[in-house]
């Protein structure tokens, strides 16, 4: 007699993605559109306060990523959005990405 045990598989839960944007430029959408075809729920903060209170309101789920607009930082302080993430219960391990300007290779000195 053969015994067949059902396939049990994990539960396969949703990925989040919250994307930290001063506007909605070129880039944002870009990047949006990448998350979307990677099936990830995303969530867009304009403002670091916003990010921040996204991320507390959401105590029992978290974002397995998190992009922040580095380009500027007179909008928003990427640095201090990272650090406060990082001391967010439950982001403690979470993936942070940081879009920063281009630099030309002539105006970098080693």
């Amino acid at each position: 007699m053969d015994v067949k045990f059902p396939t049990v598989l994990p539960p396969n839960p949703q990925l989040k993605a919250l994307l930290v944007f001063h506007k909605s430029d070129n880039i944002c959408e870009v990047v949006t559109e990448a998350c979307h075809r990677q099936q990830l729920d995303v969530t867009v903060a304009r403002t670091k306060e916003g990010a921040l209170e996204t991320l507390s309101s959401t105590s029992e789920e978290f974002y397995h990523l998190i992009i922040i607009d580095a380009r500027s930082t007179k909008h928003l302080d990427a640095e201090y959005i990272a650090r406060s993430i990082r001391h967010t219960n439950g982001h403690h391990f979470t993936t942070i990405i940081a879009v920063v300007k281009r630099v030309s290779l002539k105006r970098m000195r080693y």
